[in-house]
Formats: structure tokens, sequence, C-alpha cells
């Protein structure tokens, strides 16, 4: 995140002092003492705007998933919950192949998804390559989540 507003350097407020300041021993401690709270204070913020962001959010992805009711699984790391989380947040309105593809894709490391259609029975398959698997439980419940209800799916892979 770029953070263009927020001091990207470690805090020194005798840089913006007159150069006499510094050579008082006394005012110079002082300022280094506020230095480091002002420091701690600035990373504080800095961490607490990074929360606000799926993608940058550690601890924040707590109230992410709480908002979605989302129970995270206890060896599931950030990766995983924030692509849970994103889907939930990307509810789509139509279920198109490019659509159900791009869901699927989500869950594979080499984009290698593929929908094949059966229209005629009223099912649809899902192609990929088994070697770019993220999670093959989460896949097949964002299929279920996000495909039509009068469709079956059938995941395949090689």
């Amino acid at each position: 995140m770029n953070d263009i507003w927020l001091r990207q350097n470690k805090v020194s407020i005798l840089k913006y002092l007159p150069y006499f300041l510094s050579k008082d021993i006394r005012y110079k401690t002082t300022n280094n003492t506020c230095d480091i709270e002002h420091e701690n204070i600035r990373l504080i913020i800095n961490d607490l705007l990074n929360q606000l962001f799926i993608d940058t959010a550690t601890w924040g992805l707590n109230y992410f998933e709480e908002f979605l009711n989302i129970i995270p699984k206890k060896d599931d790391d950030y990766k995983a919950r924030r692509t849970r989380i994103k889907i939930l947040l990307n509810a789509h309105d139509v279920s198109t192949i490019k659509f159900m593809t791009d869901l699927a894709n989500k869950f594979l490391t080499d984009n290698s998804a593929k929908i094949i259609e059966h229209n005629s029975e009223y099912w649809f398959e899902v192609f990929f390559n088994i070697d770019g698997l993220i999670s093959l439980e989460d896949l097949r419940a964002a299929i279920e989540l996000y495909k039509p209800a009068h469709l079956g799916f059938k995941i395949v892979f090689y």
C-alpha cells in the first residue's frame, strides 16, 4: 500500500528544529525520547491502516470473517483466508462461464481452470491441473455457492 500521506522514514523531531537545540543535552535527550514515542505511534497507525484492506490485513481479517460469518479453519494461512473473504464480497449476479472460470482460478496458482458445459444434461465440469491447486475443499464450496441451483458439477483434474 502506498501511504504517501504518512511519513515513511523514522521520526526525528530535531530535524525540524534549529540546529543549536541539538547541542543542549537535556533538550536532545527529551527529543530522542519523543522520537521513540512518535515512531511507535507511526507504526501503530500504519498497522491499523493495513487492517482496513483485505490484501494487507492480518489480525483485521477476523473482523472481515465475523462480518461475513466465516469460520476460519485451524490450518488456514492469510492467503486462504483472504481468498475466502474476497469470494464472498465479490458476489456476482450472473454465474457465467467466465465468472466460474475466474472463480476456480482463485484457488489455483497456475490459472489452468476450464469449464466444460454439458447443457443437455444440466451439469458442467471444472477441469484443471492439480499441481496448481490451493484448496480443493474451498474450491468445491465456492463453486457450490455460485453455481446456478439447477446445475450439477464435477471436478476433474489432471
